[in-house]
């Protein structure tokens, strides 16, 4: 994992927009794809943020990251800086430290910020509202397995049954790849559930690293003692993989409906 910076507020503003306006654009089907069940507005955080909702299987996922800056309850949402780093304090961060990427990508989280005072689960569903707004929940690792499975099951997908990452990524903003079913691969046909995962990357060590090349979600589940259980789609592979990180890490969160 590299480390992801550019010196000069100028420059950095600059490629915020021009990725922001190519992940926006990535996030809009085509009338002559795959039929997808979507919900514009679906919920509102306590921002005025609005996410559109996507039906996938019997699950309503929201269709792009969460980027409140409070909880439902009104109370914020730490921003972090570059040396704020905690598996303890609820901390959130902008993708590449760099604000006008959240409009796109979303907001970074560490587990304090997306729990919430809650304990960790792995039910389904996990009864973790956390992070997310009224109604909504943060899913665990089962919720996401049965994402997975929905589409390894579905006839609809039955060409991204090998490819599941393809399934659920962006159609564009990633790094290439030359892997056969890659989720950089042939990126035109990625995203036939409208996921539209995003490949916002991640924080660590006061670091902001994998933009483009991966999107990492946090799950409800906890593996170790300074371990959670994330998700990870990558440029170069073709799953959605279960990946154990620690809790200070700052990663995308997906919500899902209660």
């Amino acid at each position: 994992m590299s480390h992801w910076s550019i010196p000069f507020p100028v420059i950095k503003i600059f490629f915020g927009i021009v990725i922001c306006a190519i992940v926006l654009a990535s996030c809009k089907h085509e009338p002559t794809r795959m039929p997808v069940v979507m919900f514009e507005d679906a919920v509102t955080d306590y921002d005025g943020n609005s996410y559109d909702a996507v039906v996938i299987g019997d699950q309503l996922w929201m269709a792009t990251n969460l980027k409140s800056t409070h909880y439902a309850d009104g109370t914020p949402i730490p921003a972090g800086s570059e040396s704020d780093i905690s598996d303890t304090l609820p901390y959130r961060y902008a993708p590449g430290g760099i604000e006008e990427n959240v409009e796109a990508m979303g907001r970074l989280y560490n587990w304090a910020a997306v729990m919430h005072g809650s304990r960790h689960s792995n039910d389904a569903p996990s009864g973790v509202q956390g992070i997310c707004p009224d109604g909504w929940h943060v899913p665990s690792n089962t919720e996401w397995r049965q994402l997975t499975d929905n589409i390894q099951d579905n006839e609809q997908y039955m060409e991204y049954s090998l490819s599941i990452g393809k399934a659920l990524a962006a159609m564009s903003g990633w790094d290439s790849s030359r892997v056969y079913h890659a989720v950089g691969n042939d990126q035109q046909r990625n995203d036939v559930t409208g996921f539209c995962a995003i490949p916002a990357g991640y924080f660590v060590f006061g670091n902001y690293s994998d933009i483009g090349k991966y999107a990492y979600f946090w799950t409800t589940m906890r593996s170790a003692e300074h371990f959670g259980a994330g998700r990870a789609i990558g440029y170069d592979a073709t799953g959605a993989d279960a990946k154990e990180c620690s809790l200070y890490y700052g990663l995308s969160v997906r919500c899902l409906k209660d």
